[in-house]
């Protein structure tokens, strides 16, 4: 049987997300959102999809497991049209909300659930913050740290702050990953030796651990 991806939407809107998902055949389980229109929009085009309301009510613990945790937090902070109070805006410090029910999704399932996160805002959430850029260094941080509490007690994986030198790695079975901001992208980069697996097994393998996918034999 195949295995199908699985959707939750925060600050779900009319159902961007999952409409997309959808479209790339992932199945959208739930939603949170609390305009009363957007929600009356994705009844009827989705009836599938359950509502559970305000995100600031919502238990990441008690929600149905999903594969993607797909949220547009409040931008209006963030953009350059608005006031720009950052993440401590009243609305964009919702973005907190999010990584909280992401953790506890993560931490009743011992991490396995959510697999994915997807983070969607305005361009000026680059430029957020004192100094500029601040917010979204705060955002890659909170990511940052999810990695480093779902892997703390491994003892085979380990997150590193500096760049990994190989010597680190080579004649044992440990794995090392090191996560840094290049512009406004952040890159994963997980180094681990070949031992009997080959390189092509090597780089599957980094990519299972990176991302939490499932390893078969």
């Amino acid at each position: 049987m195949k295995n199908e991806l699985t959707l939750g939407s925060l600050f779900d809107g009319s159902g961007g997300f999952p409409l997309g998902g959808m479209l790339a055949g992932i199945t959208p389980l739930w939603a949170s959102e609390i305009e009363p229109f957007a929600v009356r929009v994705t009844t009827k085009r989705l009836p599938q999809m359950k509502h559970y309301g305000d995100v600031s009510s919502l238990n990441g613990a008690e929600l149905p497991l999903v594969d993607i945790i797909t949220f547009g937090s409040p931008c209006q902070d963030m953009s350059i049209a608005g006031k720009r109070s950052g993440l401590d805006g009243s609305r964009s410090s919702l973005f907190y909300e999010a990584v909280r029910i992401i953790k506890e999704m993560r931490c009743a399932t011992n991490g396995k659930y959510p697999r994915f996160c997807v983070w969607e805002n305005v361009p000026g959430a680059f430029s957020s913050g004192t100094p500029k850029g601040e917010d979204f260094r705060i955002v890659l941080e909170e990511i940052v740290r999810m990695y480093e509490e779902y892997y703390a007690k491994d003892s085979f994986t380990h997150i590193v702050e500096k760049n990994i030198d190989l010597k680190q790695v080579v004649n044992t079975n440990k794995c090392l990953i090191h996560l840094e901001k290049h512009g406004d992208k952040l890159l994963i980069i997980s180094c681990i030796d070949n031992l009997l697996k080959g390189a092509s097994g090597q780089a599957v393998h980094n990519m299972n651990l990176m991302f939490n996918l499932e390893e078969t034999v």
